[in-house]
């Protein structure tokens, strides 16, 4: 590692700043202490060995995957940047900047979100590529740059399916936006999902530099999932310090959770609480962090997409209900109804927040709504599913949700629509 033309991504060890280290580096203008920094060739390094393995002083050593201090100070490198070597082993790019004082001054994001993180006032104009899933889902809760979209679906409900169709219209969206940049982390699925993925990029004619697949499947150690999407967030983040428009879509957020929850070689604290299947408050907070990075920042906006398992009885459906609510700015849902053309929204409870900010930024848009909102609730009202009673030798059992068949109409409505009027490029 490090001979001419070879790359490598940037692991550094999380240390917490002492009150004299941030003083000296935010009041008095000093510099942050260099942290021990390791190079992993690829991402997969992290689905086998875990980021204190791999920044054990002597591993670096030993291994030579270490980088002087020097070279990390005049870079100013941090976790998830990708770093080229010349042939001095000398660095002389970090993810795509050949100056080394623009990465050393980049800002930093730290903390929860950004400027109007809930608030996006751009909208996204993925709905403009005639793909009919990503129409019908922004007629109902369009998604604005710097926000937290959540794709909630029961198991087999076509969350995945709809995440495919969002990273082809955010394919054909980049063609025209040379600052974007998409991060895609297939996480604890099928292996035959990655591979999906995969066949979807290479569908569309797109700059290869603007786009990157991770996949830790099931069957990875259960820490492998959290150590990676964590490490990708991080790169996310610092390639939105760079000035980038950054979206990282992430299937599934719940298989990060149960990650984070049964992993042994991920240290909680102790005495902690537990919510609903067994899992640690703990692992709550660890994931919603990962979520809560997205905003609109003064140099760029990073977009956090994120599948969620929903439904009773599993404990995977915990993050939806524990973290969804208070988190996600956008959220499409989806119903299991196998005699239905997927995708079966649920047209009731789909919905974006703040989104008068997003509607006046697209003249006729809103219009467009209350006109589909019209066609599918003639009467103004918008009914939720019902219980419908057990029957027969079923009536012990709890009552089950049946969809009205109002909404089911609606959807029909919704999708007819979609299906006849394309949405002209803006």
């Amino acid at each position: 590692m490090g001979n001419g033309g070879a790359q490598a991504y940037v692991l550094q060890a999380e240390k917490r700043l002492t009150l004299d280290e941030r003083v000296a580096a935010d009041v008095k203008g000093g510099q942050l202490p260099v942290p021990v920094t390791g190079l992993i060739p690829t991402v997969d390094w992290l689905r086998e060995f875990t980021p204190p393995q791999l920044l054990d002083p002597d591993v670096v050593k030993r291994v030579g995957i270490g980088i002087s201090p020097e070279e990390v100070a005049r870079w100013g490198l941090r976790t998830g940047d990708l770093v080229k070597f010349g042939a001095d082993r000398k660095v002389i790019e970090v993810s795509g900047i050949t100056d080394d004082l623009r990465s050393r001054t980049r800002p930093r994001i730290e903390g929860v979100g950004g400027v109007f993180g809930d608030y996006a006032d751009k909208m996204v104009p993925v709905d403009e590529h005639g793909i009919l899933s990503i129409r019908m889902a922004t007629l109902l809760a369009p998604i604005g740059y710097g926000q937290r979209l959540g794709i909630l679906s029961p198991p087999n409900g076509g969350k995945t399916w709809l995440l495919r169709d969002l990273l082809q219209a955010l394919l054909l969206v980049s063609k025209s936006d040379s600052r974007m940049r998409i991060l895609v982390v297939q996480v604890g699925e099928r292996a035959e999902d990655g591979t999906n993925y995969d066949t979807v990029i290479n569908s569309v004619d797109h700059n290869p530099d603007q786009v990157e697949l991770y996949v830790t499947p099931d069957g990875d150690p259960e820490f492998a999932h959290y150590y990676v999407v964590k490490f990708v967030t991080q790169r996310a983040r610092e390639l939105t310090a760079l000035g980038y428009n950054v979206f990282l879509l992430v299937d599934s957020f719940s298989r990060v959770l149960m990650s984070h929850s049964r992993a042994e070689e991920i240290v909680k604290p102790p005495n902690v609480g537990m919510i609903s299947g067994g899992i640690s408050t703990a692992s709550v907070t660890a994931v919603k962090k990962l979520l809560s990075i997205a905003g609109n920042f003064p140099f760029g906006s990073l977009t956090v997409v994120a599948t969620m398992l929903t439904g009773q009885g599993s404990s995977e459906a915990a993050l939806a209900m524990e973290v969804g609510p208070s988190v996600l700015t956008t959220h499409w849902e989806l119903l299991n109804h196998p005699m239905s053309v997927k995708p079966t929204f649920n047209v009731a409870t789909c919905g974006t927040r703040e989104i008068t900010r997003l509607l006046a930024a697209v003249p006729g848009f809103a219009g467009e709504r209350e006109l589909v909102k019209k066609l599918m609730w003639p009467k103004g009202r918008q009914p939720e599913e019902e219980d419908s009673e057990p029957e027969g030798d079923d009536k012990e059992k709890p009552k089950r949700r049946k969809r009205n068949d109002s909404a089911a109409q609606a959807l029909e409505i919704l999708r007819t629509y979609a299906d006849n009027n394309k949405r002209p490029k803006r």
